[in-house]
């Protein structure tokens, strides 16, 4: 399934306020940064997810939010990101949805950097 198009429209001109918002197609999906820091994503099936932490994840559990868990067949645990689910009614709110936004593009923020990757030199 791929990404809803219109969705990323809509969300791109929501989060433009924020400054400097970028997005991009990847893994069926799309992410959006913020000053090169990933706070959001949408999976291929145009569920919106926030980055989040201590400081803001309480907030999406009492709204019933769900953590992200990308199926991977090869993994014997499933696995959880750090971003849940975005409340359905933030969608056509764009205050809320910003006032979200921010709090996770401070999350991203306050994040470790992610490592590179890439080929290692062995010696």
């Amino acid at each position: 399934m791929a990404v809803d198009r219109t969705l990323v429209a809509h969300l791109t001109e929501e989060l433009a306020p924020l400054g400097s918002v970028a997005g991009r197609a990847m893994f069926g999906g799309y992410g959006f940064w913020h000053d090169g820091r990933m706070f959001a994503l949408l999976d291929s099936a145009s569920t919106l997810y926030f980055k989040v932490n201590d400081a803001n994840r309480a907030a999406y559990e009492a709204a019933g939010s769900t953590p992200f868990a990308p199926s991977m067949p090869q993994r014997r645990t499933p696995m959880t990101m750090p971003y849940y689910t975005v409340p359905l009614d933030l969608l056509d709110d764009g205050e809320q949805l910003r006032e979200w936004a921010r709090a996770a593009i401070e999350v991203a923020h306050a994040s470790p950097p992610p490592r590179p990757r890439g080929r290692t030199r062995r010696g």
